[in-house]
């Protein structure tokens, strides 16, 4: 007759098994984050939430020893062990991101001289922002304004408030989320917004001159969710279709930004919505190509842009609207709104200086 293993013994196994588990998952994601994978849209998903879990679970970590605590109950090492782990695979890709886009461009000699200030948000289309958008916009006065999911309701407001102050004009609404807005208040040439794979909205380019000649390219970009159905193979199932949105997203930044480079400027911004953080490939491949995140000098404890103050969940934990600089900028402040003004997405603001 066989007897029964004692619960120790158990409890011993299940939390070398659960240790095991975790040394794995750590080990994949950290050969995935320095081999730049993420094709799989579980590591994307990861990326994108990785902060959020690890508070999360944290905290559920600490009322859960607390509680134990006052009703003198001891706490089983094998869910101690479990949370640990746990929190420690969050722990890695939020570090990790954190890191990457800390990443400021090389210190020259020179010396910052002409500031711009630019504001880039996400005006979820169907709706139409509150009074406070149009107020925070005659309070911060932005020399640049990126807009993505532009109506032609707020369009016309913009341009009825502040069409007199921005001298560059390149708005193109569209009943929806597709509509696209740039504002300037320098003279501009409008590029032809490239047309070679769908975004939400297409992408616009312009080309500013500031005074004393300098001048700078704007690319303003929205990239497609992760839920946005592509043409896929027959044989692909729901995952593959998934991945395959990361795939696309990751090919339509590259292409934008190589075409950009077509008209040689003094420096160029990049903003817009890239529905993925810091954490996730993307990212990478706009640092790679010489931008850099303007949050370098941002928060990072409240820069988060989705999803948005208005809506049930925590809005400063995922940061998913960028504006990003060229070498010839520095990055000298940078925040996101306090509020959404009816928008799922908190604007980013950002001031950089012309290094000359």
């Amino acid at each position: 007759m066989h007897r029964p293993k004692s619960t120790s013994t158990f409890d011993k196994r299940l939390s070398r098994s659960v240790a095991a588990t975790c040394a794995c998952c750590a080990i994949l994601y950290l050969v995935a984050f320095l081999w730049n994978y993420e094709n799989n849209f579980l590591i994307f998903i990861a990326n994108v939430f990785a902060p959020a879990l690890l508070l999360l679970i944290s905290a559920a970590t600490l009322i859960t020893e607390l509680y134990g605590y006052s009703r003198g109950r001891a706490q089983l090492l094998r869910d101690r062990l479990v949370r640990g782990c746990l929190i420690f695979v969050m722990l890695i890709p939020t570090v990790a991101g954190e890191l990457r886009s800390h990443e400021q461009p090389p210190r020259t000699a020179n010396t910052p001289t002409t500031q711009l200030s630019v504001l880039d948000v996400n005006l979820l289309g169907p709706r139409n922002v509150a009074d406070g958008f149009y107020e925070e916009i005659a309070r911060r006065r932005p020399d640049i304004i990126t807009v993505q999911e532009l109506n032609p309701t707020v369009a016309q407001r913009l341009l009825a408030q502040f069409g007199a102050t921005y001298m560059c004009q390149h708005l193109e609404p569209q009943p929806g989320v597709m509509g696209m807005g740039i504002l300037a208040k320098f003279p501009c040439v409008k590029r032809e917004s490239p047309r070679f794979m769908p975004g939400i909205g297409l992408p616009q380019i312009v080309d500013l001159t500031l005074p004393g000649g300098t001048t700078i390219g704007v690319i303003n970009v929205h990239t497609i969710p992760p839920h946005t159905l592509l043409k896929h193979k027959p044989s692909d199932n729901e995952l593959q279709q998934l991945s395959n949105s990361i795939i696309h997203r990751e090919a339509f930044v590259k292409k934008i930004i190589e075409d950009s480079r077509a008209v040689a400027t003094d420096a160029a911004i990049l903003a817009g919505d890239f529905n993925a953080t810091a954490r996730n490939r993307v990212y990478r491949i706009v640092r790679e190509m010489g931008f850099y995140d303007t949050f370098a000098v941002g928060s990072r404890v409240s820069g988060g842009t989705w999803p948005g103050p208005d809506f049930p969940l925590p809005s400063w934990l995922v940061r998913i609207d960028f504006i990003f600089h060229s070498a010839a900028l520095r990055a000298l402040h940078a925040e996101t709104l306090a509020e959404g003004y009816g928008s799922d997405h908190r604007g980013v603001f950002a001031t950089v200086a012309v290094v000359q």
